[in-house]
């Protein structure tokens, strides 16, 4: 999560997240704060949300080991953003969340287990082993 709303423009921007609540098969260091690891291979429910100081449409993209893999778009005028993913990762494989708000806003920050949590990456895995 991150616990300081931040400021981003159009040009787009990975969420650097500021803290770990809770982790288990994943690794996230202060070093790369934008980076989340996955120590175990398996298949993983990732579910992001996060809100805007402002209404404006956009979109994100799931990036992995630094090639965007998954475009999550919302056309319509919203401050607040809700996704759900399903991917299969490998070990040491990293992921980053990157927005591209269609205004210059602040990502809003705010707790978890608070109304419009923001940013909050959940990620839960789903089985283990390789395909």
């Amino acid at each position: 999560t991150r616990t300081a709303s931040v400021a981003i423009t159009t040009a787009g921007y990975d969420v650097a997240w500021q803290s770990q609540t809770r982790g288990q098969n994943i690794t996230w260091s202060a070093v790369t704060p934008a980076n989340i690891t996955f120590t175990t291979p398996g298949y993983y429910l990732l579910q992001t949300q996060y809100s805007f100081s402002a209404n404006t449409a956009g979109n994100s993209d799931l990036v992995v080991n630094n090639s965007a893999v998954l475009k999550l778009w919302e056309p319509v005028s919203n401050n607040r953003w809700v996704f759900s993913y399903t991917r299969y990762f490998n070990q040491n494989d990293f992921i980053r969340l990157r927005i591209f708000p269609s205004l210059n806003v602040t990502l809003n920050a705010t707790a978890e287990g608070s109304t419009n949590e923001s940013p909050i990456l959940h990620i839960i895995q789903l089985s283990r082993g390789t395909v």
